[in-house]
């Protein structure tokens, strides 16, 4: 990276929140400054109590290709009645044309390239927007012991034992606990999947899952929304989900259909450790095969059923319901919750 321009964020204490989120030392793209093709950082973990380390590279051409694939070109509205009004928005960013001389406005629904810090040394870089949030890359730093000069500068010239320990006092990280090893590269850990809603009849006598019949009304699905524990989501609601992609396990679920004027919504949020055990079961040691997570569906019934299929196996491999809680809304009022549901009120609102 030697020679290129760079970007420099400000040293700070970073904010606690979930994984993925934007908060804090955000740089801008303002239009003239490129993708970025490398990234050094050095921070302090003030509750490991140890430095850390990175300089890599970036794929920019991979994050151009994101931007510009879910970019649209904004036409000037035509009027009959007032062929030359203005465009308002001054504030877009725009391209010349060479051969037609005019200017043209382009917006992605990706604005920042944000970056997380995890512990042991990981981080991860993502494409952000408020729909989307891709995954660029996973990467891990390195541990540093620190000099005297940088003890001096950064530390005060303390050890980092005791600065690490009044770090931790003043910002309140006393009751903070630093997470198994295998957490995050679990969390982090890609899989190919889609989701396959599947809008059937629940046979209580038969126990097993039917069709409708001609005559019946059937059910229609609006969208399906998802959030995964590698800190990414989906809520573009253009089909995608339902073709095979590379992705973390979920954490949060939304899925809408209607049957007639009668809607419904469908909240899972999903327990990582009781996922994880069931992905690997399906997945082995092969997490590019492609697998179908089922979501079977009757809130007449109030029966509802999550599996993984992949080719070959004989039935589906079912998610014990232990592994998600679930609320269902049937025209904004609530028809169901799983028995073990026991999250704050609103949390369906992600």
């Amino acid at each position: 990276m030697d020679g290129e321009e760079r970007k420099r964020i400000r040293e700070g204490v970073s904010k606690k929140g979930l994984w993925g989120d934007v908060q804090t030392f955000v740089v801008l793209n303002d239009g003239t400054f490129p993708f970025p093709s490398g990234i050094e950082l050095q921070w302090i973990s003030v509750v490991e109590q140890k430095y850390y380390s990175i300089s890599a590279p970036l794929n920019s051409r991979l994050m151009e290709q994101l931007w510009l694939q879910y970019a649209q070109e904004e036409e000037e509205v035509d009027d009959d009645d007032d062929d030359d009004e203005e465009d308002e928005n001054d504030d877009d960013e725009s391209f010349a044309d060479d051969e037609e001389e005019e200017e043209k406005t382009i917006k992605s629904i990706f604005n920042y390239v944000a970056v997380g810090i995890a512990p042991y040394g990981g981080v991860a870089v993502w494409l952000h927007g408020w729909k989307k949030q891709t995954l660029i890359t996973w990467l891990h730093a390195e541990e540093k012991e620190l000099t005297l000069d940088e003890q001096h500068a950064l530390l005060w010239g303390l050890d980092i034992k005791p600065y690490c320990d009044a770090a931790v006092k003043q910002i309140g990280l006393e009751s903070v606990v630093v997470p198994e090893p295998k957490l995050f590269e679990n969390m982090m850990l890609q899989y190919n999947y889609k989701w396959q809603p599947v809008l059937k009849k629940w046979d209580e006598h038969e126990d097993s899952w039917k069709d409708y019949q001609e005559e019946e009304i059937l059910p229609e699905l609006d969208f399906v929304e998802v959030k995964c524990y590698d800190g990414t989501y989906n809520k573009l609601r253009d089909g995608s989900l339902m073709e095979y992609h590379s992705a973390g396990k979920p954490s949060h679920l939304a899925m809408n259909w209607h049957v007639a004027k009668r809607r419904y919504g469908a909240y899972f949020f999903f327990d990582h450790e009781e996922l994880q055990a069931t992905f690997n079961r399906c997945y082995g040691a092969h997490p590019d095969t492609k697998v179908d997570i089922l979501v079977r569906m009757d809130p007449e019934t109030n029966h509802y059923e999550l599996a993984l299929y992949r080719y070959g196996m004989k039935e589906p491999l079912k998610i014990d319901v232990s592994a998600y809680q679930l609320m269902v809304f049937r025209n904004k009022f609530e028809c169901f919750r799983s028995e073990n549901y026991n999250l704050p009120p609103g949390s369906w609102r992600w």
